[in-house]
């Protein structure tokens, strides 16, 4: 969707997100929290669950390496749904097994399995140098299954 389809206010949050660091924003749910400040620099007090250590170690600082972040993780957030959802509901727990919905969704495993293969080609963790949130998250997914923990041998 380019900026002219977007409402203004979106418009000028994006501009100012790719002002305030040199980085592309993905076009989807990362743009939202780019616009609060407090997502940039947390206030870590007393009901924190995760001290702030941890929560630094998992959430970059760094405008760049945070949006990157982010961005791999409402990734994750907004693929999984079709492994486990579909996926896994045709090939695993549908009450009798359908050929179409079952190579429909294997196939887009694939692709979605491709993604962050082809990523981690060309650097150690998803969101760059440093192990983040966000490789929690799709490993807990995408890395099952890619080792056949989930579903069986059903690996795609």
């Amino acid at each position: 969707m380019g900026d002219a389809a977007r409402p203004a206010r979106i418009q000028k949050a994006a501009r100012a997100c790719r002002q305030a660091a040199d980085i592309g924003l993905a076009q989807t749910v990362p743009q939202r929290p780019c616009r609060r400040k407090h997502l940039y620099q947390p206030a870590l007090d007393a009901s924190t669950t995760l001290s702030p250590e941890v929560s630094k170690a998992l959430l970059p600082m760094d405008p760049a390496a945070r949006t990157e972040c982010l961005s791999w993780l409402f990734w994750q957030m907004g693929s999984a749904p079709f492994v486990g959802g579909g996926f896994g509901h045709f090939y695993a727990y549908a009450p009798f097994k359908m050929e179409y919905p079952i190579n429909r969704h294997a196939m887009e495993t694939r692709r979605q399995l491709d993604v962050p293969d082809r990523q981690l080609a060309v650097q150690p963790y998803v969101a760059g140098p440093h192990y983040t949130i966000a490789d929690i998250a799709i490993w807990s997914w995408y890395g099952q299954l890619a080792l056949g923990r989930q579903y069986g041998a059903a690996a795609p």
